[in-house]
């Protein structure tokens, strides 16, 4: 089969235009995929600020909780000492 002028210019046309959809195809993959790892590290960098900001109320729950209970085991004390006291007060 021989190939006119004419039916080869028609095909390297083609092929140009096949070769510039393939290119523009590979750069949005590109971009789309850049723009997908920029989002991902975004999304990690909050969780773990959030994950981070959690914690600390966590924390500070935990110490408010330590020192009630401290506190009220302060209370307790006393009050057992106090009876103590009048049961010792009385007895004498």
């Amino acid at each position: 089969m021989q190939l006119t002028e004419e039916t080869h210019h028609k095909m390297s046309k083609k092929i140009a235009q096949l070769t510039k959809v393939i290119f523009h195809l590979h750069m949005k993959n590109e971009e789309n995929g850049l723009m997908h790892t920029c989002i991902k590290n975004a999304y990690e960098k909050e969780i773990e600020t959030l994950l981070t900001q959690a914690n600390s109320v966590i924390l500070k729950q935990k110490e408010s909780l330590q020192k009630a209970l401290e506190a009220q085991n302060v209370k307790e004390r006393i009050k057992s000492i106090e009876q103590q006291h009048l049961a010792e007060k009385e007895a004498s």
